[in-house]
């Protein structure tokens, strides 16, 4: 259980980073981009997640709205600390 909620809590810490520089990088073609507005939270932001470990399928996207993205980060974030949390319950004294 730990290493599924270990490996979400870094898949959207690689996620929201990856988005972020994405988000910043000028269109291939010379034309510029319009910025994301993340201030709406029905923008629909998509991101390039990183393969599963030991996998050989390739990366693949997700694409929700920025709520959702915001949704998403939180549940890892409380998981991960959730499991903190039971470790140090579980360690010897």
């Amino acid at each position: 259980m730990r290493f599924w909620v270990l490996s979400a809590a870094l898949c959207v810490a690689a996620t929201v980073s990856l988005g972020q520089s994405l988000a910043q990088e000028p269109a291939a073609s010379g034309q510029s981009t319009r910025p994301l507005d993340r201030n709406n939270p029905n923008t629909v932001i998509c991101k390039k997640l990183p393969p599963p470990t030991g996998s050989h399928i390739g990366p693949r996207m997700a694409c929700y709205t920025s709520r959702e993205w915001d949704r998403i980060e939180r549940e890892a974030q409380q998981g991960y600390r959730d499991e903190v949390k039971k470790s140090y319950s579980l360690s010897p004294q």
